[in-house]
């Protein structure tokens, strides 16, 4: 599958919606974190170290704090797309058959951080409540 393809998953979150500034932003993000990977393996690579992995410890999408960028559907999507990425074992363009180690960012919103994004990246409200339908969650 070219990488376009590939990429361009992440920018949909629904049929018919076309290219606006939030899915590139997306589009943007899903970009730099392949090439982050990759930066990383080639770095490992030059050290003589190919045989090491790299993982990202945060990622995500927040969900409010600079609107319009920032929205429960852009995270959705972001996230969305991440985990399908990630469950499909698929890897970046420099290895592509070597599977994505990723956590997610952050399972509760914090309003005990700082106003605006910092506040806004979790799944769930403080309340337990789910900012936006993405866990399966009774």
């Amino acid at each position: 599958m070219p990488r376009t393809q590939t990429l361009s998953r992440w920018t949909t979150p629904y049929s018919g919606r076309g290219l606006h500034w939030p899915a590139i932003k997306t589009l943007c993000m899903a970009i730099s974190l392949m090439a982050w990977f990759d930066a990383f393996y080639a770095a490992l690579e030059k050290i003589n170290q190919p045989g090491l992995t790299v993982a990202v410890t945060e990622s995500g999408w927040p969900t409010a704090g600079n609107e319009p960028i920032t929205s429960p559907e852009n995270a959705e999507t972001y996230n969305r797309n991440l985990l399908n990425h990630v469950e499909e074992g698929r890897g970046t363009p420099r290895r592509p058959s070597q599977p994505l180690d990723v956590y997610f960012f952050a399972m509760f919103n914090e309003d005990l951080k700082q106003a605006g994004i910092e506040q806004h990246w979790g799944f769930f409200y403080p309340n337990m409540q789910p900012v936006y339908s993405f866990w399966q969650c009774p």
